[in-house]
C-alpha cells in the first residue's frame, strides 16, 4: 500500500473533517429533519465512500500542489454554510451539494468511481433449481419487481395427466419422479369422456384417494384401483383402459427429500452496469476593473464596507449552471425510461363541472389521481415511490390542496428545485418539464424511488472528479481580462427503466 504523505494525509484529514459537518445534511436533505430520512446509516457510508474517491482522484490530479492551499479553498463561500464551516477543500462542497439539493438523493444512488468508466453493481436472488414453484434461472428476489408470487416454500402442489395441445389419451399411470407427502395423492378417473386441448368434456369422474396413507388408491362405483409409490413419485392403475383419462394431484415432500430436489435453492446474482463518466466544463470570463466598480458601488449603496463580493456572486451563478446541468441530464433520463410505459396514470379534467355539494372536488380527483400513480410505481416495482417530479403547472395544482400540501422554504422564490411534500412525498419541480408541456395543456408527474440503504434507484449517479476550479488566467495584451475555468467529470446511468412511473392531468384548452 503507498504511504501517504504529511501533505495527503493532511488533505484527508480536511475531507473527514469537512463530510463530518455534512452528514446532517446529506441524511436530512435541503428540508431537513422534517423530510425525515433520505439517507439511512448505510446509505450514508455509501455516500462518503463517493465523496472520498471523488476527492482522492482530485488529490492526485493537482500534479504535486498541495491541495490545502488557498487555490482549492475558494469554493467555501457563500450560500455554502451548510457545509463550510470547516475551513478547507472547498471543492468538496459542491459535490456535497450536489448529492444533497439536486435531484440526485432523490432517485439517485451515488457511487464513487475508481476509473472514469466503472462497474457498479446490484444484486438479486436467482434460482439454483427448478424448486419451490420456479424454475431454475428465475429471479427469487428481485430488486426492481414486486416479489415472486410463485414461491412455494412448503410442499408445493403438482398435477399430471392429460397434456395441453394433445388429442390422445393420458396414459393409465404417470410419474412425478420426486418424493411425494403420504396420503395427498388425489387420483381422478374419467371414463366415456373426450380429449381436446388437454381438457378432457363429458363422461363421468372417479375420484379416489389414498386416505390410509398406504399407497393404495380406492375409486368407490368402479373397479380401478391404483397404487401409489411415495419415494419415487409413480401412480400406476390397474383395470384401467387405454381409452379413459388419468389426472393426479400431489404434493412434494420437500422435507422428505435425501437429495433436497423440491427444497428451492437461491444464490446471489450480481448484475453488473457499467457507470461511464463524462467531463462537464465552463469558462467564467471576467474584467478586473468592471469586478472592482461594481463592487465598490455594492459597497457604497450598502454602506458596508466589503459587501456584495462579485467575483463569488458570478461563482454562485456558475455552481447553480452546474447543478442545474445535472438535474436536467437526470430529468431526460427519466422522461425517456417512461416512453416504454404502456400503462400511463392520467386524469381528464376536459369536462369537469361543480355539480352540487355531495361530488367529487377537483382537490378530491388530483388527490387519488396521486394515489393511483403511487400505487401503479409499487405495482410495477414492488418499490415506494420517494420523488415525484413535477413542472410549474402541476406543483401549482398540488399546491392548491391545503390539507396535503407543505411547500418548501423557496416555493415561491425559486423556481428549479424541491417544492414542497404532498401526502409526505418530496415533490420536485422544474421548468424542463415546463418547455416539454409547452401547447399540451397537461400537467406531467413523473414516480420514482431510491431506496434509503443506497443500494438501489431508478438511476446510478457516479463522480470521478468533482467540481474543480483552475488558477486564474490573465490576458497577456490585456491583464484588466481574466478566466477561470471550472471542470469535473460525473456520469449518470439508467439501471432499470421500469423503475419510473409517469401519470398527467389533461386541462381544458
Amino acid at each position: 500500500m503507498p504511504t501517504q504523505t504529511p501533505s495527503k494525509r493532511a488533505y484527508l484529514r480536511s475531507v473527514a473533517q469537512k463530510i463530518q459537518k455534512a452528514v446532517p445534511f446529506l441524511t436530512h436533505g435541503p428540508l431537513g429533519p422534517k423530510l425525515g430520512i433520505i439517507r439511512d446509516p448505510i446509505g450514508i457510508q455509501q455516500t462518503i465512500d463517493t465523496i472520498t474517491k471523488s476527492a482522492k482522484n482530485f488529490y492526485e490530479s493537482l500534479g504535486g500542489f498541495d491541495p490545502v492551499a488557498q487555490h482549492v479553498a475558494n469554493f467555501s463561500g457563500a450560500g455554502y454554510a451548510d457545509v463550510s464551516d470547516v475551513q478547507t477543500v472547498g471543492a468538496i462542497d459542491v459535490t456535497i451539494m450536489t448529492l444533497a439539493n439536486s435531484l440526485v438523493p432523490f432517485l439517485c444512488i451515488d457511487r464513487g468511481l475508481d476509473k472514469p468508466a466503472d462497474v457498479i453493481y446490484y444484486t438479486q436472488l436467482v434460482a439454483v433449481n427448478s424448486a419451490g414453484g420456479l424454475n431454475a434461472g428465475d429471479i427469487a428476489s428481485p430488486n426492481f419487481a414486486p416479489p415472486n408470487n410463485n414461491i412455494t416454500l412448503g410442499p408445493s402442489t403438482k398435477v399430471m395427466g392429460p397434456t395441453a395441445g394433445t388429442s390422445t389419451p393420458a396414459p393409465v399411470s404417470v410419474n412425478f419422479n420426486t418424493v411425494l407427502v403420504p396420503g395427498t395423492v388425489v387420483a381422478t378417473i374419467n371414463v366415456g369422456g373426450t380429449l381436446s386441448g388437454g381438457v378432457v368434456t363429458g363422461g363421468t369422474n372417479y375420484v379416489g384417494q389414498d386416505f390410509s396413507k398406504n399407497g393404495v388408491v380406492y375409486f368407490s362405483g368402479t373397479s380401478i384401483t391404483a397404487t401409489v409409490n411415495y419415494t419415487t413419485g409413480a401412480v400406476t392403475t390397474s383395470n384401467m383402459s387405454d381409452t379413459q383419462f388419468l389426472t393426479v394431484v400431489a404434493q412434494q415432500d420437500s422435507a422428505g427429500d435425501p437429495n433436497g430436489t423440491n427444497t428451492l435453492r437461491v444464490k446471489p446474482d450480481f448484475v453488473p452496469v457499467m457507470l461511464v463518466s463524462n467531463p462537464k466544463t465552463i469558462t467564467l470570463e471576467q474584467n478586473a476593473f468592471n469586478t472592482m466598480y461594481m463592487n465598490r458601488i455594492a459597497a457604497n449603496a450598502s454602506q458596508i464596507q466589503g459587501f456584495g463580493d462579485y467575483t463569488n456572486i458570478h461563482f454562485q451563478k456558475v455552481a447553480g449552471i452546474y447543478t442545474e446541468d445535472v438535474n436536467r441530464d437526470i430529468i431526460r433520463l427519466v422522461v425517456q425510461m417512461s416512453a416504454s410505459d404502456s400503462a400511463i396514470t392520467t386524469l381528464d379534467l376536459t369536462n369537469y363541472t361543480v355539480q352540487g355539494s355531495f361530488n367529487a372536488t377537483k382537490d378530491d380527483l388530483v388527490n387519488r389521481f396521486i394515489i393511483d400513480l403511487r400505487t401503479a410505481f409499487l405495482q410495477k416495482t414492488g418499490q415506494a415511490a420517494t420523488v415525484i417530479i413535477t413542472g410549474s403547472k402541476g406543483a401549482a395544482e398540488l399546491e392548491s390542496n391545503a390539507l396535503k400540501w407543505v411547500k418548501a422554504p423557496g416555493f415561491y422564490g425559486q423556481l428549479n428545485g424541491l417544492a414542497g411534500t404532498y401526502d409526505s412525498i418530496p415533490v420536485f419541480r422544474h421548468n424542463y418539464l415546463d418547455m416539454l408541456e409547452a401547447g399540451t395543456n397537461k400537467a406531467n408527474f413523473y414516480a420514482a424511488c431510491r431506496k434509503p440503504d443506497n443500494s438501489s434507484g431508478s438511476i446510478a449517479f457516479g463522480e470521478f472528479l468533482p467540481l474543480s476550479q483552475t488558477p486564474t488566467a490573465q490576458n497577456f495584451n490585456n491583464p484588466l481580462q481574466n478566466a477561470t475555468g471550472f471542470f469535473s467529470q460525473i456520469g449518470q446511468q439508467v439501471i432499470q427503466n421500469t423503475l419510473v412511473k409517469k401519470g398527467y392531468i389533461q386541462y381544458p384548452s
